[in-house]
């Protein structure tokens, strides 16, 4: 088993790898430090995704979601499991965050349950505003080790600096908000859409989940009756 530390790759990692150059200098940017980083620190980490990771850089321009779709095709899927689910209904209804951030609380809930050592992102909002090292955060996974140092990482977000405009985090937002409302914002039907490309893609799924955090939260997800309300 590798020993080195667990990385879950957000969309906006393979998004900003594989775009095209800009003459923007915000994204330009942005897009130099992704590719910089992956240059020098590929070796040092091993990396994940996630069917919702798979899910959004499938969307848009066919060119350019085979190039995200490439990038990502040699890393393991983390299961989009019960204990996702459910506690990504907690982070939404009891953190909260916006009602409707449904992927986003996927995505935090992906690599927390998972108990990943980073999620990488670029995204300034609600990712990076719940830390994955958070108590309460750990309390709601059912991560009983507090010493495991996960945590939320970024470079810069060059964006929240300068007030402009990310074209390329502002069309996977798009995208996020097009899929959910397929599911009128519906956590319970977005997982099992989710679950069933999962089992339909034949990639290599995996869990690194405990036993106390599935547990817990298979507990919490039967008190709910396995239902999660559809939001307005």
């Amino acid at each position: 088993m590798s020993t080195k530390p667990k990385v879950d790759l957000e969309t906006t990692i393979s998004s900003y790898f594989t775009a095209r150059r800009s003459r923007d200098l915000v994204m330009a940017a942005n897009l130099e430090i992704t590719r910089e980083w992956w240059s020098r620190r590929k070796n040092d980490f091993e990396f994940f995704v996630s069917q919702v990771v798979i899910k959004e850089s499938g969307a848009g321009d066919p060119d350019a979601a085979k190039r995200r779709l490439e990038f990502l095709r040699p890393f393991p899927r983390l299961d989009i499991s019960v204990e996702v689910e459910s506690l990504a209904a907690k982070l939404i209804f009891d953190v909260p965050l916006p009602p409707k951030a449904q992927a986003d609380a996927l995505h935090i809930a992906v690599a927390a349950v998972h108990e990943m050592n980073y999620l990488v992102t670029w995204n300034c909002t609600h990712t990076l505003r719940m830390q994955l090292s958070d108590p309460k955060l750990k309390r709601f996974a059912g991560l009983k080790d507090t010493s495991h140092p996960s945590s939320v990482r970024h470079k810069k977000c060059w964006r929240k600096r300068t007030k402009m405009r990310d074209t390329i985090i502002q069309e996977i937002r798009n995208t996020r908000d097009e899929y959910a409302r397929q599911f009128n914002y519906d956590l319970q039907q977005m997982c099992l859409d989710l679950r069933r490309e999962q089992e339909r893609s034949g990639a290599q799924v995996v869990t690194f989940s405990t036993k106390s955090a599935q547990t817990d939260l298979a507990e919490q997800s039967g008190q709910r009756e396995a239902s999660t309300p559809a939001l307005p």
